[in-house]
């Protein structure tokens, strides 16, 4: 019983495998003119195959270089608030602390 699972789930993974596999063409090119099949994804050339090197698994967001530093500069300025107070433009002077005093929190520099 245990050698049929086995057997079966080693079909699956081959089956899977052979669904994304890339056959690289070195024959004529005449040869898909005369039977291109419907179904097959059309195969990539030696030159295509041969420079495709390895690249690792990346998730969608990170795919985009753009779209990546798009999301790292939204990092970085989520830190930088916590280190850098953002500068409030007062139309009337000045109205007091709008979020409060609070005694236990210093900002201030020693000087010594």
């Amino acid at each position: 019983e245990e050698d049929d699972l086995y057997a079966a789930s080693q079909e699956r993974r081959r089956k899977k495998r052979q669904k994304y596999e890339v056959k690289p063409r070195f024959g004529s090119w005449r040869d898909e003119l005369d039977a291109p099949a419907a179904d097959d994804r059309r195969a990539a050339s030696r030159a295509v195959v041969r420079n495709k090197g390895l690249a690792p698994h990346r998730t969608n967001k990170y795919r985009n270089p753009r779209v990546k530093k798009k999301i790292k500069y939204a990092r970085a300025v989520v830190r930088r608030k916590g280190q850098v107070r953002e500068m409030r433009n007062e139309a009337e002077g000045y109205g007091g602390e709008a979020s409060g005093v609070r005694k236990g929190v210093g900002k201030s520099r020693r000087i010594t």
